[in-house]
């Protein structure tokens, strides 16, 4: 079978009462494909095969087999989606977070990052077990200019040295012993701008109790409370570095910041604006919060901070 020129057609094609189903040869181009049909209308390449490198390539993905990822992908997540769409448009977005998650995990990614993006509304939260396949960070943001309009009634779990960022986004949960971010072991998360609204009493805004990387890459707003802002154990680390922090509504927490079993906790020139209740920090059993010179009443809190059993706030 010959063709006179590289944009002509050499190909076989079958068929089903005269109705293309398969189609496979060089069509249109040098690259050897396989296209399938279920209508004789609609093609769709099943396998192109590079003639340069010899490469499959399986442009709608192969069972059995993770796709890989040539460029960055974006997932979009509205309210009212369906976990049965692709998610790769804002028209056909996934219902969930958690299912854009599992999605991403399913992926090569081949160093390439993955951002799921999320309607303006209210959504569950989510965990994180595992980092992607391949490389690559997963972003997950909201509306970076107004927060609020996108709202988590439950916390995002990190865990399993996942690399991730969040951004965009007011956490606010009802119910107790959820933290709106937790972060677990071998973890780097990036957080960007946020608004954190109120958790429950004996749940904290950021915690880790493992050795893992908080960054605070953005200035935020808090506007609920929570035992704590900041709980940094277990020799994770949390730093900002001229990070602004604006309190809004006088939250209450029992402490503002804590640190214990060699957490450290570091805020290079960072600013308050606003108040709250409770103690300012506690910085335990060698825990260290360092503000790089700041007086103790840095922090914001109605009473005093503590550094009972070695810890150290500077």
């Amino acid at each position: 079978i010959n063709k006179a020129a590289t944009a002509h057609t050499a190909s076989l094609l079958y068929q089903t009462a005269w109705s293309a189903r398969a189609e496979l040869g060089l069509t249109g181009n040098d690259a050897f494909s396989i296209k399938v049909s279920p209508d004789g209308v609609t093609f769709r390449e099943a396998i192109v095969i590079n003639p340069a490198t010899g490469k499959p390539a399986f442009p709608y993905g192969a069972q059995g087999l993770r796709e890989q990822l040539s460029a960055d992908r974006t997932y979009h997540v509205a309210p009212a989606g369906s976990d049965g769409n692709d998610g790769l448009s804002t028209g056909a977005p996934f219902a969930t977070l958690q299912k854009a998650i599992d999605t991403a995990l399913a992926l090569d990614c081949a160093r390439h990052d993955v951002t799921i993006q999320l309607a303006v509304g209210t959504h569950a939260g989510a965990s994180i077990a595992r980092p992607l396949v391949g490389g690559g960070r997963l972003t997950i943001r909201g509306n970076e200019t107004t927060p609020a309009s996108v709202v988590l009634s439950g916390g995002l779990t990190f865990s399993n040295s996942v690399h991730a960022k969040v951004s965009g986004l007011r956490i606010a949960i009802t119910t107790d012993l959820i933290h709106a971010l937790s972060v677990g072991n071998g973890v780097t998360l990036r957080i960007g701008k946020m608004e954190f609204g109120a958790v429950g009493a004996n749940a904290d805004h950021i915690f880790c109790d493992n050795p893992c990387k908080i960054l605070l890459e953005d200035n935020y707003t808090i506007t609920g409370g929570a035992r704590r802002h900041m709980n940094i154990g277990g020799g994770g680390s949390l730093s900002g570095a001229g990070r602004t922090f604006t309190l809004t509504g006088t939250p209450a927490f029992t402490q503002f910041a804590a640190t214990s079993h060699c957490g450290t906790i570091a805020l290079s020139s960072a600013a308050v604006v606003g108040s709250a209740t409770g103690s300012r920090y506690i910085a335990d059993t060698n825990g260290v919060i360092n503000t790089f010179g700041k007086a103790a009443t840095f922090l914001p809190g109605s009473t005093a901070g503590t550094n009972p059993s070695g810890g150290i706030y500077a």
